[in-house]
């Protein structure tokens, strides 16, 4: 339809009829809609606000047919445009801002970011977006919605961000806050984290002053979640809780917290040691991590002693760190238990449930289980096969 084409120099009062039909009136100064003039008006300019002359009615703005834009917000000589788009096949509609969604992404300046806000039948979700400067193809998803409610944030868009948490929580004036999330940049580390950010190569904290603290879910490394924290001014990192990837819970906490580690080892069945005055190994080496302090071992054996003729037998069962003290071995020698007895001859006694403590700083060490005999010829301390001794382990904070 033809745009209307006014007088140039009309009189007052004087009718013009525009091509859609709509009839306007000359007043002297400006061309009005005349009430007396046949055809309709669809809008009232009320000088402050542009209102439909029939309220109530609904208005459809189909848009360009070879973009979708229905609404363009900005100047027409203005370096980026506002677009609020539709479609026309995929049923999804959005709201981009310096990028022409449907017109192939173009950015109307190609040296400043866009951004666009995506939703609609045809993916079913609602997805905000961004895409660097100079690279409209490349729309990064920084917010998913899926149809089922599920909120995804991806978080950092690149790898050498300064700050790879998703989420970050807390005001824009606090000094320090929460970051939620996994980092990028650092495959199947998830957690918490407080005062504290991964930078991509290391920790570091927002307020150096105050100690920051993390909860870490580690699916790649040895220990699977970890408790860490980072000394305030030093910056220096301590791990004083960690569940490792054989199960097992380990805690340094302070003098109050007991056990870090407890492990339990079986002891041999069917032995037979009779040797005099000699020591013998009857388990060893046994390699235990501790993580300094005090270590405590106990020995629920399932020897048992066959006095000889006479009987007054006395066992000693001793450990021994480092090496065995058997044959002669430079081992050192943890303090020991004796037991001895009037027994009679033939009538078979067990030996009782022993302890023994050590205290050694963090490393791993190697155990060994010794006895030795004194009697008289016939004397015996033996095992069976079906009572099962074990020496077990406990590392003490």
């Amino acid at each position: 339809m033809a745009a209307p084409d006014f007088p140039a120099s009309p009189s007052v009062g004087q009718i013009y009829t525009a091509p859609n039909g709509v009839a306007y009136s000359w007043d002297g100064t400006v061309w009005t809609n005349s009430a007396a003039a046949p055809g309709s008006t669809y809008w009232t300019d009320t000088g402050a606000e542009l209102k439909p002359t029939a309220a109530g009615r609904e208005v459809q703005v189909p848009g360009d047919t070879t973009n979708g834009a229905s609404v363009i917000l900005g100047p027409t000589t203005g370096p980026i445009r506002t677009r609020l788009q539709q479609h026309p096949t995929n049923l999804n509609a959005g709201l981009f801002h310096n990028r022409d969604w449907i017109g192939g992404n173009v950015q109307d300046d190609a040296t400043k970011a866009s951004w666009g806000l995506q939703f609609g039948a045809a993916g079913d979700n609602f997805n905000l977006q961004r895409s660097p400067a100079g690279t409209p193809g490349s729309q990064y998803s920084l917010l998913n919605i899926d149809n089922t409610g599920r909120v995804a944030v991806p978080g950092p868009m690149n790898t050498v961000a300064a700050d790879r948490a998703p989420t970050v929580l807390g005001g824009n004036n606090d000094a320090s806050h929460m970051r939620v999330g996994q980092l990028a940049g650092a495959a199947g580390w998830n957690g918490s984290y407080a005062n504290c950010f991964w930078n991509g190569s290391a920790w570091a904290q927002e307020v150096a002053a105050q100690t920051g603290a993390r909860m870490v879910m580690d699916t790649t490394g040895a220990n699977t979640f970890r408790f860490e924290v980072m000394a305030a001014t030093t910056g220096a990192a301590s791990t004083p809780f960690y569940v490792a990837t054989d199960g097992k819970t380990y805690c340094t906490l302070g003098p109050k917290t007991t056990v870090r580690a407890i492990a339990a080892r079986a002891l041999p069945a069917n032995l037979t040691y009779g040797t005099l005055t000699t020591w013998q190994t009857l388990d060893g080496p046994w390699a235990i991590t501790t993580q300094g302090g005090y270590q405590l071992f106990w020995v629920n054996q399932p020897f048992s002693i066959l006095p000889a003729t006479g009987g007054g037998p006395r066992v000693i069962l001793y450990m021994s760190r480092g090496n065995t003290v058997a044959g002669g071995g430079a081992g050192v020698q943890i303090n020991g238990a004796s037991y001895g007895y009037q027994g009679v001859s033939g009538v078979i006694y067990m030996y009782p449930s022993v302890m023994f403590m050590d205290n050694q700083p963090a490393g791993t060490y190697n155990y060994y289980l010794n006895t030795y005999i004194f009697g008289t010829a016939g004397t015996l301390i033996s095992t069976t096969a079906d009572w099962t001794g074990i020496w077990g382990f406990v590392d003490l904070a």
